[in-house]
């Protein structure tokens, strides 16, 4: 017996392939392979998995409306797998998009439409990027039909998958500060390789309250927010050498 695994079918259309089997002497043999459209409403795929981030194409295959997605911690979604229909997890989300619309003074409509990191108002594929995840955790990515009322109109589709694990570096820096004055200075910080990795600096009564432990884990946290303010974290982190002023630091 000879199986192979591979991605769901996300076009509208079979896509065909030929194997080629080959042992020995024995004749090779061709085999074609047709691979049928997924048999859902969507086929949602996960690429460019890191420890923090991925991007999630939503591809409705059989759905032609407007339809909302979301990624979640799989613990949490695992909660709502007793019900078949997912209803209950459709009426959280419901809840917590109409607070998020009241909260904002608007109607659901109003907000469903205005926020495609959520919703899409067309049956058109979207790639969706997530950079505020957690490193070697599982989560789950799904999405259903919703009109602009809130009213679902399809079966919930989802798919499972893990970031990736963080690799351990052995990179080591030379720090070197110079144009000293009185209220600024300029910091170079020279990495031994090409690994990314983030630098700033705090005054040195701050650093004595803390431990490293607890200073790394307050950077952590500050880049997690600016990431999820909207800010590229690839415009926070470095990678070769950089120089910078405190003021350009935290412009």
């Amino acid at each position: 017996v000879i199986g192979c695994k591979v991605d769901a079918n996300p076009t509208l259309e079979e896509r065909v392939a030929t194997i080629t089997l080959k042992c020995g002497d024995i004749p090779a043999v061709d085999i074609t392979v047709t691979q049928k459209v997924a048999n859902s409403d969507f086929v949602i795929n996960i690429v460019g998995i890191t420890p923090y981030s991925c991007t999630v194409n939503f591809a409705p295959i059989k759905h032609d409306g407007p339809y909302f997605y979301l990624v979640v911690n799989a613990e949490y979604f695992n909660n709502f797998k007793a019900n078949k229909d997912f209803g209950p997890l459709y009426e959280e989300d419901l809840a917590w998009l109409e607070d998020l619309a009241e909260y904002k003074g608007v109607s659901l409509e109003s907000y469903l439409s205005s926020n495609a990191q959520l919703y899409s108002t067309t049956a058109e594929p979207c790639y969706i990027v997530y950079q505020d995840l957690n490193p070697d955790s599982d989560y789950v990515a799904y999405c259903y039909g919703m009109d602009g009322q809130g009213v679902r109109t399809t079966d919930i589709c989802y798919t499972e998958f893990s970031t990736a694990i963080i690799q351990s570096s052995d990179i080591t820096f030379t720090l070197e500060v110079s144009d000293i004055t009185t209220n600024s200075a300029t910091i170079e910080v020279s990495p031994s390789n090409e690994d990314t990795y983030f630098w700033t600096y705090i005054s040195e009564m701050d650093y004595a309250k803390y431990d490293d432990y607890n200073v790394m884990m307050t950077m952590i946290n500050n880049i997690k927010n600016e990431v999820a303010n909207g800010q590229d974290v690839f415009n926070i982190i470095h990678q070769g050498k950089s120089s910078q002023t405190p003021e350009q630091l935290w412009s």
